[in-house]
């Protein structure tokens, strides 16, 4: 699956898992229409460096990075030794190795669409804004599922009383070492102290 490319939107768009990007996918090919190449073992999260198009923007889905990181480690069944992976094992998440080959590569994705509010993030992308405007509330309610913070889309429920009893001062200092995850803050827009 990796990467869409849309020549109609000019856009380049890839998702990393747990963040909503299975739903953006589906709403990108199914009602943006936009063209999806089967392969890659179904993935979608990863891109191809050499097939960026000149002028098309690259948008990639995200989400709060710590709410991120729990629910990927939830779904790799590490709840329980939380601090402990992520002391030695941060750096074997997608998303972390994901950031590290932006850098690698020298670019930073143009646009960012958040879990929290899909819809809201289209808006702020011209190559999509009218397109989405016109699909209204069959886009919304297919992208926008309430209560998506405090339950975990497609987990049922997260955790039993959120993602936020996980993090402490230690471990957020800890982890905010890495450069990698610092950079992941600064493109995103999302607060450092948002664990507390």
């Amino acid at each position: 699956m990796g990467m869409i490319t849309s020549d109609e939107y000019k856009i380049h768009w890839w998702g990393i898992g747990a963040n909503g990007s299975a739903t953006m996918f589906w709403a990108f090919t199914n009602l943006f229409n936009m063209p999806s190449k089967k392969g890659a073992g179904g993935r979608r999260n990863n891109y191809d460096n050499n097939s960026f198009k000149e002028g098309y923007k690259k948008i990639v889905s995200t989400r709060n990075p710590y709410e991120w990181i729990t629910a990927v480690l939830f779904d790799h069944n590490q709840l329980d030794n939380f601090e402990e992976y992520l002391t030695d094992n941060l750096m074997n998440l997608e998303l972390m190795k994901q950031v590290k080959q932006w850098e690698e590569d020298g670019f930073t994705p143009d646009y960012f669409i958040k879990c929290d509010d899909m819809y809201g993030s289209l808006m702020e992308i011209p190559e999509l804004k009218e397109k989405a405007e016109e699909l209204g509330d069959e886009l919304f309610f297919t992208i926008n599922t309430p209560d998506y913070d405090l339950l975990g889309k497609g987990r049922q429920r997260l955790v039993e009383g959120g993602w936020k009893q996980y993090w402490n001062q230690e471990l957020v200092d800890n982890i905010l070492t890495n450069k990698y995850l610092k950079r992941l803050f600064e493109l995103t827009g999302y607060d450092e102290e948002s664990w507390k």
